[in-house]
């Protein structure tokens, strides 16, 4: 059984980050909240649509969330670059 983890971030608009589970504001399903845990308080933020990203299920070194957008080191044959993360063919890259 799979037990990955959906969320989402997205920068509100007194600039804080807000995780939790997207609310779709438009008819062309523009992410324009984000409910924060039900089994807690279950709030509901405006945010920045073009901020929103989703959780990959992967963490870092030091055990934080990655996050589509986020930008990572990555070890190409001893060579570190930085790289962002994006979702492409269904894949997080």
């Amino acid at each position: 059984m799979n037990n990955r983890v959906i969320k989402f971030r997205g920068l509100s608009k007194d600039r804080n980050w807000i995780y939790g589970l997207p609310l779709y504001g438009n008819i062309d399903d523009t992410i324009t909240e984000i409910q924060t845990n039900p089994s807690s308080d279950g709030r509901i933020f405006e945010i920045v649509p073009s901020t929103v990203s989703q959780f990959t299920g992967l963490l870092d070194k030091n055990g934080n969330e990655i996050f589509e957008g986020d930008i990572v080191s990555v070890n190409y044959g001893g060579h570190w670059m930085k790289e962002t993360v994006v979702f492409e063919y269904g894949a997080f890259k």
